[in-house]
């Protein structure tokens, strides 16, 4: 089998998805090809880009960002390009651009190459009412049966059904799974050693921070819970690992809070595991996510302490049996002020149930074996509806 992955942004979560799902290909002999964009990127794709090389993959980098341009007419050719050369079994587009340009292209010209769409977040999910969001639900209705749609979350594919034309037979829902053998709980050894390397109080109890600089992480309503938590608890102390075109403006606003020397900020880790080795907890404020994010099942796979938003999408959390995980309402900072002071005054407590519930139910390889299946069952149904038509 021939996959050809197509990706926009190459960067954040969508990226950790492709970066695992390509490996995990690669891995049980099925050859792979990556199209993706280096405007929106991070070091681990042009890692991935040379791993697929490497394998004897072919790789194309579109040069486009997430919004509608002049560009797209030459990613658009880019995509066909691909397609032609390397006559892939399966392509799977991967976010709003690549699922746009990835099902014109393949819909046209390949009708009988199947096409698997993840959304990783529609646009519309959190309900705005806006221009954007008009013109990107209209261009997701035009294309809704051009690709069977895997989604992560019931209400990513709930909205999809309902809003934009996606028929429930040519869609399914599979969460996001965790590598348990790379996330798991650390040592008190190796976690002084990473407070050490970025200078953190090896005493402190800290809440950890980390994600993307945008409005969906609800950075105002986090901030406004730790001014208030912290007019309780003054010693509190948390870790903040952010990134984007918003991290300036964030920072200014915990200034303007006067909560900032409280926060560790940093930019940049080494590996991401080690921003879980440092704390003793972490929380997400999300307004929406596509489904249950990486971040929140990593911090449960390390046997962390979760507080998290009852935000679309992220909400599944409260219907898996966590017993370490708290539930605040979304944009409700004295919500989550009260669970981090209940966090910070409680015990930290070693107990394995949650992490046993990571590797039972979200499970990396579990889940990306799914799709690998999910790929084998469109291609039949493909090949045998091409053979049905050759007999009429």
């Amino acid at each position: 089998m021939r996959i050809l992955t197509i990706v926009e942004p190459g960067t954040d979560g969508v990226f950790r998805h492709v970066e695992a799902l390509c490996n995990f290909l690669m891995s049980k002999g099925i050859d792979c090809d990556l199209v993706y964009s280096s405007k929106r990127s991070c070091p681990d794709l042009f890692i991935l880009k040379e791993r697929i090389l490497a394998n004897g993959g072919n790789v194309c980098d579109m040069n486009v960002g997430n919004s509608p341009s002049i560009g797209d007419i030459s990613a658009s050719l880019k995509i066909l390009k691909s397609i032609v050369s390397k006559k892939p079994d399966l392509v799977h587009c991967h976010s709003s651009k690549a699922g746009a340009l990835g099902r014109i292209v393949g819909s046209i010209f390949f009708p009988v190459t199947p096409i698997v769409y993840s959304p990783h977040a529609y646009y519309g999910l959190l309900g705005r009412s806006t221009i954007k969001t008009l013109i990107f639900d209209s261009i997701e209705l035009f294309l809704s049966g051009r690709a069977f749609t895997l989604n992560i979350s019931d209400d990513e594919r709930n909205y999809g059904n309902r809003k934009l034309g996606v028929s429930p037979s040519q869609s399914t829902v599979l969460p996001h799974g965790v590598d348990t053998e790379r996330f798991k709980p650390v040592s008190k050894d190796n976690r002084m050693k990473l407070r050490e390397k970025y200078g953190i109080d090896q005493r402190a109890k800290i809440m950890g921070i980390i994600g993307r600089a945008s409005p969906q992480k609800d950075y105002p309503t986090l901030y406004n819970a730790i001014r208030f938590a912290l007019n309780k608890n003054p010693e509190m102390s948390f870790f903040q690992v952010s990134w984007g075109r918003g991290l300036g403006s964030i920072k200014m606003l915990a200034d303007e809070l006067k909560i900032s020397k409280r926060i560790t900020f940093s930019s940049y880790l080494d590996d991401v595991r080690e921003f879980y080795g440092i704390v003793d907890g972490v929380i997400m404020t999300s307004k929406y996510e596509a489904g249950i994010p990486y971040v929140a099942l990593e911090a449960i796979s390390c046997g962390l302490p979760l507080i998290a938003s009852d935000g679309i999408g992220i909400r599944e959390l409260s219907s898996c049996r966590f017993r370490n995980v708290r539930i605040a309402q979304t944009k409700n900072p004295q919500a989550f002020s009260e669970a981090m002071t209940k966090w910070f005054l409680e015990d930290c407590c070693d107990d394995p149930h949650d992490r046993r519930l990571i590797e039972n139910n979200f499970s990396s390889g579990a889940a990306l074996g799914k799709i690998a299946l999910l790929y084998e069952f469109l291609l039949t149904a493909s090949q045998k509806r091409a053979t049905d038509s050759a007999s009429c």
